[in-house]
């Protein structure tokens, strides 16, 4: 059963050696402004003659790149100021002290929701650069092949009736 298979997907997936060639031709086109896109948005996008494009990833990368950076500071500070006031607490308790441990117990609710807050803002700050990154991704990838020339809405004849086809060319 697996060498049917095998050969199967062998004779399907075939292509004459010009139309592999031609792929790698069009894909070399692509991959330099793809590896620029890599490694910071926009760069493929201003080499392919986008700069508009370009520049707007970029800003948008930078934006979420300096949001991710601050979101990540300010969530260290605030854990830091939950876990000082959860030993604090702890240490009030120790030594009998029940008037400091009631303040510290108090204000530990209010720093652990903060610290849980800014942890969630810190994910979404990340969340929007992983989004940039990507979007700048397929973005550089998709003008390399051809871009929006290579979508074609075909009219189709069916027998009763008619439609609209969108094709992709990849």
């Amino acid at each position: 059963m697996r060498l049917i298979l095998c050969l199967l997907l062998a004779v399907l997936l075939a292509a004459p050696a010009s139309a592999i060639q031609s792929q790698l031709d069009e894909l070399s086109r692509g991959h330099e402004p793809f590896v620029r896109s890599l490694f910071w948005p926009g760069l493929g996008q201003i080499q392919q003659g986008r700069s508009s494009v370009g520049a707007a990833f970029a800003g948008g990368a930078v934006l979420a790149s300096v949001g991710a950076f601050f979101g990540h500071l300010s969530y260290h500070s605030a854990a830091k100021d939950s876990r000082n006031a959860g030993e604090a607490y702890a240490d009030a308790l120790a030594i009998g002290d029940t008037d400091t441990a009631w303040y510290y117990f108090q204000q530990l609710d209010g720093l652990e929701a903060k610290a849980n807050d800014r942890y969630d803002q810190r994910k979404l700050w990340y969340a929007g650069l992983a989004t940039v990154w990507v979007a700048n991704l397929v973005d550089v990838w998709w003008h390399s092949r051809g871009g929006d020339d290579r979508v074609a809405f075909v009219p189709l004849v069916q027998n009763g009736g008619g439609g609209l086809a969108v094709t992709l060319n990849f």
